[in-house]
């Protein structure tokens, strides 16, 4: 069973879509790169403040809603801790939904991830 907390105060800012749309700025694909960049803070954040967090420590679940998706970082999996990344449009899940994640659920979701990242290349 998963608890869920927001990212430590202190942590590294997402960035802010204003930097990255409209006329004469970088656009998606900068957007992405650095929110990638953030979510890789944020494990080491995780890291630092659980040095023996598990095997998918750092690992990103997406869960799609509405016409985005909800994230979380796993911080550690013994106990499940994930933190929720307000991304993008900020969706999260409900909390029954993340009571009854468990690990298994969480490999299974790294492994289809992985597989498809093989097939069309880049992260999802």
């Amino acid at each position: 069973m998963a608890t869920v907390y927001a990212i430590p105060e202190g942590s590294p800012e997402p960035p802010d879509l204003g930097d990255f749309f409209g006329p004469g700025k970088p656009g998606h694909e900068a957007y992405f790169a650095a929110l990638r960049g953030w979510e890789d803070a944020i494990a080491d954040v995780a890291r630092a403040f659980y040095p023996v967090g598990g095997d998918l420590q750092g690992y990103v679940y997406r869960y799609p809603v509405a016409d985005g998706k909800a994230s979380y970082l796993v911080a550690r999996t013994r106990p499940l801790e994930l933190w929720w990344l307000d991304e993008g449009d900020g969706y999260s899940l409900p909390e029954p939904h993340l009571r009854g994640l468990r690990v298994t659920d969480l490999r299974q979701a790294q492994k289809r991830d992985t597989k498809l990242a093989a097939i069309f290349g880049g992260g999802v």
